[in-house]
């Protein structure tokens, strides 16, 4: 339902949305912040595992912004967990974003995802939301890259 003042009105919508919409409230955002944090863009960055085949069998998806990288996604496909890859896969987005300037790195995680995986590879827990899914954590991590 939309909100209605003399000045301004909200509208909220699933279906009925302009597309410059989103790109005027981004813009919006990034001049506010602009004013804060000076000049600042995000890199985008990723990693893909490639089987022999040529088929993806896992990957990393992040952006660095104001000397953070943020994990996005990070996968390894049921036919090759165990081996190593998911920490291979995680150190080398971690390692190639330095140049880019990220300084500390930060995730989310829910609790049947890779929580375990993420401290054995030198995370932090920062925050938790408990019962965020189904009874399952919502976990938030970081480690600092240098």
């Amino acid at each position: 339902m939309p909100v209605t003042s003399p000045n301004a009105r909200i509208v909220c919508s699933t279906t009925e949305w302009a597309p410059e919409y989103d790109e005027q409230i981004i813009d919006g955002l990034r001049a506010f912040n602009r004013v804060h944090l000076g000049p600042h863009e995000r890199v985008f960055i990723k990693a893909v595992l490639l089987d022999s085949e040529g088929k993806v069998v896992g990957g990393a998806l992040g952006s660095v912004v104001i000397g953070w990288l943020h994990v996005d996604a990070l996968w390894v496909a049921d036919s090759h967990r165990g081996n190593g890859y998911g920490s291979q896969i995680l150190r080398t987005l971690e390692q190639e974003s330095i140049p880019l300037g990220a300084k500390s790195v930060y995730l989310e995680t829910l609790g049947f995802q890779a929580e375990g995986f993420y401290l054995k590879q030198g995370y932090a827990e920062c925050g938790r939301i408990q019962n965020f899914a189904q009874d399952w954590d919502h976990i938030f991590l970081h480690k600092e890259l240098t």
